[in-house]
């Protein structure tokens, strides 16, 4: 879609033109950032090996319907939005487009909720800064959704210490503590092993039946560390919001379709930034963010084997 309106050496743009004529030249750039920072690439034109967007506001929203309003985004707030963008374009004045342009969507203003409160914060729980992904987690659920592929509720598993990370399973109102063990076995143990610490809502006895119904599924002993609070901490919290948000703006037409739309939801907030660990649960997991659409350029930054695994040895 970019590459293809060719706008680079055609354009009328004021920086884009001062940039090229500069650079032909071999004379000073006359702005604060260096000449190095910019590159060609057929017919783009590169910042920092992101492309710069011209002074056109109808190209500018088109990407911000990609990267803000397709399923594989989910509509984030203003902070991911620029973050997920930033990855892959640049232009001046960036976050405040973003920021008008997020505040003038429709389904954001509709479908979610207040998510700076005045009521008292949920108190944190700490976390092991060493953990490695979904070595602590906790387990929710959400429920009472429209009855969806015959599924009514939906359990939540965040990786509570270390990337952030979310794996959503559809389930039933009843699940008891060994349907949770089966879930956790078939999505989350398989990808990551066994948990060090369960935290959950519904008691440790809860959490220790669920762990040790896992282990005997595996045949193994061993001991867990659980963590009950009548009422989960602000980042569960904040994870089923945001879950119940996608879904009303997505499913609000059908609630029934809920159930199918989980693999996007699920891909959507592994993708995007978090506000604490400054990165994304796909980059602190695999060492790098999956290509959620068709880039505009072949990435050439994609670290190499060695690279990742050094990468993942600093986190």
């Amino acid at each position: 879609m970019i590459k293809s309106t060719s706008l680079w050496l055609n354009t009328t743009d004021q920086l884009a033109n001062t940039i090229l004529h500069a650079k032909t030249l071999n004379i000073p750039s006359p702005f604060k950032f260096s000449l190095d920072d910019w590159t060609t690439d057929s017919d783009l034109l590169l910042f920092r090996k992101r492309i710069y967007i011209p002074d056109n506001k109808d190209l500018k929203q088109q990407i911000l319907h990609l990267f803000h309003d397709l399923p594989s985004f989910g509509h984030p707030g203003i902070f991911k939005t620029t973050s997920l963008i930033r990855q892959h374009y640049w232009w001046p004045g960036l976050t405040i487009f973003v920021k008008n342009f997020i505040n003038g969507c429709a389904a954001c203003q509709q479908m979610k909720i207040n998510t700076h409160p005045t009521t008292p914060p949920l108190t944190p729980i700490p976390a092991d800064p060493s953990a490695l992904p979904f070595q602590s987690v906790s387990i929710d659920f959400i429920t009472d959704l429209p009855l969806s592929n015959s599924f009514d509720s939906l359990m939540v598993i965040v990786d509570h210490d270390s990337s952030k990370g979310i794996v959503l399973c559809p389930c039933n109102k009843t699940i008891d503590a060994l349907g949770t063990a089966l879930l956790y076995h078939q999505n989350v143990y398989r990808r990551f092993g066994l948990p060090k610490r369960i935290i959950s809502d519904r008691g440790p006895q809860f959490a220790s039946h669920v762990f040790q119904t896992l282990c005997s599924r595996l045949g193994i002993k061993s001991k867990l560390s659980t963590a009950y609070h009548p009422q989960t901490d602000g980042q569960t919290e904040r994870a089923n919001q945001e879950i119940e948000a996608y879904l009303r703006i997505y499913c609000g037409t059908a609630p029934n379709t809920w159930a199918e739309s989980i693999p996007d939801l699920e891909f959507s907030h592994n993708l995007q930034t978090h506000s604490v660990t400054k990165t994304s649960p796909f980059n602190i997991i695999l060492g790098y963010n999956p290509i959620p659409i068709p880039p505009a350029i072949e990435p050439t930054n994609l670290p190499s084997l060695s690279e990742r695994l050094r990468l993942l040895s600093t986190i």
